[in-house]
């Protein structure tokens, strides 16, 4: 999500997920038929989101990061989607030295958390199953891929950097 007062510095954020220990997790999903069919398509998603993650990770690439991003949201101020992906937050505001963690693959805390939401949208009867399918964490594929890759988890992180350093190019 985007704060766009916050970044423009016409508001602050009092609180986040991080004050209540309640960070976000983000989870690619595909078709189980297509990932037992086509398990070379998922990897070479996989491939290609890991190195996107990484390449959004690398501080030279954050101006270039937000201008792709920008064509997605014309009417959102660059310094505003800057300030979204690699701004930091004051600890008092919600705020963490790190800014964003890519794991890729399925943790101990990331399996707490997903379970933790699905709990919560069945409570509210917005699924209507009882339990989480076998391989709705299944991250075989993924190990895979990193081990091709000679890379571990996390693939990359995001250190908050103060709004004060943001130059436009």
């Amino acid at each position: 999500m985007v704060d766009t007062n916050v970044g423009s510095g016409d508001a602050r954020r009092v609180a986040t997920g991080y004050t209540y220990d309640e960070n976000s997790v983000a989870v690619i999903t595909m078709p189980a038929d297509l990932v037992e069919q086509r398990p070379d398509i998922v990897k070479a998603w996989i491939k290609t989101e890991i190195e996107a993650e990484i390449f959004i990770a690398d501080p030279q690439n954050y101006m270039k990061s937000v201008e792709m991003v920008s064509k997605h949201y014309p009417g959102v101020n660059k310094k505003v989607l800057w300030f979204g992906c690699y701004g930091q937050l004051p600890p008092e505001q919600g705020g963490d030295t790190i800014k964003n963690v890519y794991p890729i693959i399925f943790g101990e805390e990331q399996r707490k958390r997903i379970q933790k939401v699905f709990e919560f949208l069945k409570e509210h009867k917005l699924i209507n199953i009882d339990k989480l399918p076998q391989k709705a964490m299944d991250d075989t594929l993924t190990r895979e891929v990193l081990k091709e890759m000679k890379l571990s988890s996390p693939v990359a992180l995001i250190k908050g950097v103060p709004l004060s350093t943001y130059r436009e190019n």
